[in-house]
């Protein structure tokens, strides 16, 4: 349920109001999993979402205290050896440690042992190879990537989005219509209803109604890119609208047209008149066990190898043909498995 991961800031604000959803969410992967080198209360404050600045030099640590609204509203939990802090350092009133357990109380009344990331490399207990080769032998995909770029399942996609504003006639000969949202919430009875508050009305009318139809839709494979706390994370598609204009004669005045972002092109003082389409950076809340991307060509695919393997290998583990022949006897017996 939502609130086993959020907080109560992320979810009613902290007084703050917030630009994007994702300065709002206080709360990190890592600060229940922790890292395959240090546990959740061995991480700094800050960590994962860095918003490239410098992270304090401590641990986090524990804490007893619960913050005043959980005490007051909510489920109180025995603290066993401490409540675990989010990244911002306010308490999870529901997520304890246990000895060499992390345990999470759920709002359904279930409590969940949380995996750690550090206690499956100490014990050696991945669930498989590719597990162990991205989260602990490539140091850079912790430092570099949200945990959803992976093991987010699937994104919602919807590329292009047609809209049509029709000033002309229906079948029938009528002019076009459309509730004015503008107006009809500028005017207001002596109840303090908008216009079309009352059940059984569609408000003020203004000439023109508008059609909206979708291009493509997919939800597999989502686009990558860097959010605002510079870390990799999967795109969705934003705002990319095509407008098609009909005037009152029923005739087209403008076909397939796209915005243009003169702003963004004020601020950033280039020549060229961006077009005013978007992909925005998302945590599509269909996390799963076993990462998405499967082998590294999933993600690095359009690298050059040399590009691929800077980024990919360790130094001092393997030289770049050690691990272009590894992962060449990788994909043959992934291809044969398939057979």
């Amino acid at each position: 349920m939502c609130q086993d991961c959020h907080t109560t800031i992320d979810m009613h604000g902290d007084g703050n109001i917030f630009g994007t959803t994702l300065a709002q969410v206080e709360v990190e992967c890592q600060d229940c999993h922790g890292t395959t080198d240090k546990f959740p209360w061995e991480l700094p404050l800050g960590y994962s979402e860095e918003f490239a600045k410098d992270l304090p030099k401590g641990e986090r640590g524990l804490t007893g205290a619960l913050l005043p609204e959980t005490a007051a509203f909510a489920t109180t939990y025995d603290k066993r050896e401490g409540y675990l802090k989010t990244a911002r350092g306010n308490p999870f009133g529901k997520v304890v440690k246990d000895g060499k357990k992390v345990i999470m109380h759920s709002a359904t009344g279930n409590d969940f042992e949380v995996p750690l990331l550090k206690q499956l490399k100490l014990d050696d207990t991945w669930k498989s190879p590719d597990a162990m080769v991205a989260m602990s032998s490539v140091l850079k995909h912790n430092e570099s990537l949200e945990c959803y770029s992976c093991h987010a399942s699937w994104v919602p996609q919807c590329y292009g989005c047609h809209v049509q504003v029709n000033y002309g006639k229906d079948k029938d000969g009528k002019p076009y219509q459309d509730a004015d949202w503008v107006a009809g919430g500028n005017q207001r009875d002596e109840h303090g209803q908008t216009a079309e508050s009352p059940l059984g009305t569609h408000g003020i009318k203004s000439p023109g109604k508008v059609f909206e139809t979708r291009a493509y839709l997919r939800w597999e494979e989502p686009v990558l890119g860097i959010n605002g706390e510079g870390r990799v994370t999967p795109l969705m598609p934003g705002c990319q609208i095509v407008y098609t204009v009909f005037d009152r004669s029923n005739k087209v005045v403008a076909l397939n047209q796209i915005g243009k972002s003169l702003d963004e092109q004020k601020e950033l003082g280039q020549e060229r008149t961006p077009d005013a389409i978007d992909m925005a950076p998302v945590q599509p809340h269909s996390t799963q066990r076993k990462a998405r991307t499967g082998l590294c060509l999933g993600c690095h695919r359009e690298m050059t190898n040399a590009e691929l393997w800077a980024k990919v290998s360790t130094p001092g583990i393997l030289t770049d043909n050690e691990h272009i022949e590894m992962l060449n006897r990788l994909l043959k017996t992934y291809a044969a498995s398939k057979k």
